[in-house]
C-alpha cells in the first residue's frame, strides 16, 4: 500500500493481496490518519482471490462512500469493473479509470455529497444510473423484450 497527496487530494495505491485485514487497517489505522480531504483509492494493482475478498471490498467501499466526504476508486480491469456494478458498489462511489480522472472529477465536486455529479457521472460512464438497482434494470429489459414478441391481438404471438 502506497499513499500519496496530489493536488490537495490524498492517492492510496492498494497492491498486493485485498486478505490479511488490509480494509480493516485501511478503515481502522491509515484512513482515519489522512487529511480531511478527498481520498482517491487505486485497486488496479489488487490481487482479489474469491468472493470472501470481493464481499470484503464492497463492505469497505460502502463504509468509504459513508464516512469519507469524497471518495472515488479507480479500477482499469473490466471485469471487476462488472463485478463492482453489478454488486453495487459503483452506486455508492464513482468508479474511474485513470487517477487523473478521479483527481480531477473530486476537485471539481468540491464539497457537494458523495451521491453528485462524480456519482452520475461514473455510474453513466458504466451505463447505469446512480439508485437504479441491476434487478430493476433486468426486469425493465425483460418486459421490453416480451413486449416486442407479443401479437397485436393482446395474446403471445
Amino acid at each position: 500500500m502506497t499513499i500519496r497527496q496530489q493536488d490537495d487530494v490524498t492517492i492510496v495505491l492498494l497492491e498486493g493481496s485485498a486478505g490479511a485485514g488490509l480494509f480493516s487497517r485501511l478503515q481502522n489505522d491509515v484512513l482515519p490518519a489522512c487529511p480531511p480531504q478527498p481520498v482517491v483509492l487505486d485497486i488496479t494493482s489488487l490481487t482479489i482471490d474469491g468472493s470472501d475478498d470481493f464481499r470484503q471490498l464492497t463492505t469497505f467501499l460502502h463504509w468509504s462512500a459513508e464516512t469519507l466526504s469524497r471518495v472515488g476508486l479507480v479500477c482499469r480491469r473490466i471485469s471487476a469493473r462488472r463485478l463492482l456494478h453489478r454488486s453495487g458498489a459503483a452506486e455508492v462511489i464513482p468508479v474511474f479509470l485513470t487517477i487523473e480522472e478521479a483527481v480531477e472529477a473530486l476537485l471539481v465536486q468540491g464539497s457537494s455529497s458523495p451521491s453528485g455529479s462524480v456519482a452520475r457521472a461514473g455510474a453513466a460512464e458504466a451505463g447505469t444510473r446512480p439508485g437504479r438497482s441491476l434487478a430493476r434494470r433486468v426486469v425493465r429489459t425483460k418486459r421490453s423484450a416480451a413486449s416486442r414478441y407479443a401479437s397485436p391481438m393482446g395474446g403471445e404471438a
